[in-house]
Formats: C-alpha cells, sequence, structure tokens
C-alpha cells in the first residue's frame, strides 16, 4: 500500500497520496460547521490483487486531483483531427498514461502547519528534470491553495495537465463549478467512449456552461 500524508487547517483537513501525488480526500468545514468532502475517490483504491497490482500507477489509487507532466498516452488515438495529433516531440512522451508523475511515487519535501510539499525526479534523458507540487489550506477559507513547478533539463514543448475529478450527486443537476473569470471548454476531439460519453466530439471555445 503506497504511503499517504495528512495534513489540517483551521477550515479542513486533507490527505495526499505518494503515488501520483494524489490530493483527497478534503473535508472542508463550512461557515455553517457543515463538513464537504467534494472530491472523487474510485472504490478499489486499497484492493489487493494480482489484477489490482497490474494496473497503472494512476489507476491504482485514482482520487481527487493530481498533477499530469506531460499529459497525454503513449500512442495517440487514431482518427484524430490534423491540428490535434501531437508534435514529434510530445511523441516520444509520455511514456505513461497521464505522464511520468502521475504513475509514480512521490518523496514528500516539507511538512508544515496547514500544508505539505512534494517532489519527483525525472529518469535521465528525459527533458523534464523533476517537478514540484505545494498544497495549502487557505487560513479562515475552506479553500485550497496549490502550486506546480516544472524544472526542464532544456527548452522543450510539452503539454501538461492539473485533473481534478469531482464526486457528483446522484440526481443530475445539483453540482456547478463556479469561476472567478469566463471559462471556455473543449471537449474530446473523437468518441473517446461510443455509447457512455455524452459530449459532442470536438467542440471548440464553448462557454462552460453550454458543453
Amino acid at each position: 500500500m503506497t504511503e499517504a500524508w495528512k495534513f489540517s487547517w483551521d477550515r479542513g483537513r486533507a490527505e495526499v497520496s505518494a503515488l501520483a501525488g494524489t490530493l483527497a480526500p478534503v473535508d472542508f468545514i463550512l461557515g455553517d460547521g457543515r463538513s464537504v468532502q467534494p472530491f472523487a475517490i474510485a472504490p478499489w483504491g486499497d484492493d489487493v490483487s494480482p489484477e489490482h497490482d497490474a494496473l497503472p500507477g494512476v489507476l491504482k489509487r485514482l482520487r481527487g486531483e493530481w498533477a499530469c507532466v506531460p499529459f497525454g498516452m503513449p500512442e495517440p488515438m487514431a482518427h484524430l483531427p490534423e491540428d490535434w495529433r501531437p508534435s514529434p516531440v510530445a511523441l516520444g512522451y509520455p511514456e505513461d498514461f497521464h505522464g511520468h508523475s502521475s504513475n509514480q511515487e512521490w518523496t514528500r519535501t516539507g511538512e508544515r502547519p496547514g500544508g505539505i510539499d512534494l517532489v519527483l525526479e525525472y529518469p535521465e534523458g528525459h527533458p523534464v528534470g523533476r517537478v514540484r507540487r505545494s498544497i495549502s489550506g487557505r487560513p479562515g477559507q475552506s479553500a485550497l491553495d496549490l502550486a506546480l513547478t516544472v524544472e526542464a533539463r532544456a527548452d522543450t514543448q510539452l503539454p501538461l495537465g492539473v485533473h481534478p475529478t469531482f464526486r457528483l450527486p446522484a440526481e443530475p443537476g445539483q453540482a456547478s463549478l463556479r469561476f472567478d473569470a469566463p471559462v471556455t471548454g473543449y471537449t474530446y476531439p473523437v468518441p473517446a467512449e461510443p455509447g457512455v460519453s455524452r459530449f459532442v466530439p470536438d467542440a471548440r471555445g464553448v462557454p462552460l456552461e453550454a458543453i
């Protein structure tokens, strides 16, 4: 079982796993005293079986929020539109689904009141040298501040992703995402899971509420 670390602040409690540096569960204490845990947590995270051992790291303890550096998959999907096809540089990476950072054990470099710092070293020859992750509870607020620092060995151009996953209510329409500035969305360029996904493929620059 992977190592995990906990921290708390005056308005919440959080857990961070070494595997993939995933953040969850997080219990936010609201102003009225209620506790809310908004992140999705896969039910198989603590399984012990050969099938579980064979899963990619990103799936073994799938939960919450994590960083994907570089983001992508080992082989591009077929039938991608021309302007979605990866560059020759990006084709060599990631070697893992969602990137090296999503499948490896991170190291805790600092633990402080209300927060934690992590680092992951990359293999020799990878254009990324290391990534750092800092997670802090915001004093007096039911909120977290997250920082991601990517240190490259050389000039390169690779995609990255920050990957929050949320636990949705059973009844549709009972959850919403709110942003401080206008946000537009892009849907997957090809049918990712035919018969499962509800999104129209390859929609670009769509207002979030219209996706």
